[in-house]
């Protein structure tokens, strides 16, 4: 389903240098995903994965419930044509209501209309009880960074992908938006029918309401980035009992809500 870079000429340029060079630049697809054969959502993408893609975004942004709504995806070039059951039909009329009319990032619904959202579409505590360790949250971001290929070819990808609690990798997605990541990543897990409510999300992008009200909509409930939180990141994150992790480099890590998820900080308090 086409590739995810493609080779250019470029320029390099300095004071007292120039030269003409080859160079790879990740692909950048305008993609558009219907569903009951209504067009849903229009964005760019990288155009691989796209069933993982459709899967993860339709489960985080609460128009699936679970997988089994699901009835067919069908790839036509850069369209994505999703069959799913009638019993979604009262949250698609929801979500009508709450989507923009003027296009947003991503295509999807902007913060705004995302919190106007959070009385409609349910949003419920994280019930898990998983705990992990120090130690395999690091070792997450190593391997993060470990498979983020087209990134290291490109620098033009962010990347996402879902562990247990031991680190172990469950699945991985890049993509050229920080929250088409997330959604191919789990979408490619529930495809595969991991327990996400066992599993923690590790991210290379900045942990935001959107990013993490779709972590809250699929149960997972460890959120972590080697980028920075924001204040209804953080909020939304504590409300929904979402342990938050931000900043992870190095050999260190910051804690935002329910730190208690974190062996050895059982005790610790953090407020938001």
């Amino acid at each position: 389903m086409g590739t995810s870079s493609r080779r250019i000429l470029k320029i390099n340029l300095s004071k007292d240098f120039r030269e003409v060079k080859d160079d790879e630049v990740v692909v950048e697809a305008f993609i558009e995903l219907y569903v009951n054969d209504e067009l849903l959502f229009s964005f760019t993408a990288t155009p691989e994965e796209l069933k993982e893609l459709a899967v993860g975004l339709l489960l985080s942004e609460g128009i699936l419930e679970k997988l089994s709504d699901l009835e067919s995806v069908d790839i036509e070039d850069k369209k994505i044509y999703v069959q799913a059951s009638h019993s979604i039909e009262s949250r698609l009329r929801s979500y009508r209501k709450l989507k923009p009319s003027k296009p947003t990032c991503g295509g999807g619904l902007n913060v705004g209309f995302k919190l106007r959202a959070l009385d409609s579409l349910t949003v419920k505590p994280i019930p898990s009880n998983l705990k992990v360790n120090q130690e395999s949250i690091l070792e997450a971001a190593s391997k993060l960074r470990g498979y983020s290929k087209i990134y290291r070819k490109t620098g033009g990808t962010h990347s996402a992908a879902i562990f247990n609690s031991e680190a172990e990798l469950l699945s991985f997605a890049e993509d050229i938006g920080r929250h088409n990541a997330v959604d191919k990543a789990i979408g490619s897990a529930v495809l595969r029918n991991i327990d996400l409510e066992s599993s923690f999300l590790f991210c290379s992008g900045r942990l935001s309401l959107e990013v993490v009200l779709k972590a809250i909509r699929v149960g997972i409930p460890i959120v972590s980035s080697i980028s920075a939180p924001t204040s209804l990141g953080i909020e939304a994150a504590d409300q929904n009992k979402v342990t938050l992790i931000g900043f992870v480099r190095g050999k260190r890590f910051n804690v935002y809500s329910h730190p208690w998820r974190i062996h050895g900080l059982e005790t610790l308090q953090v407020s938001s």
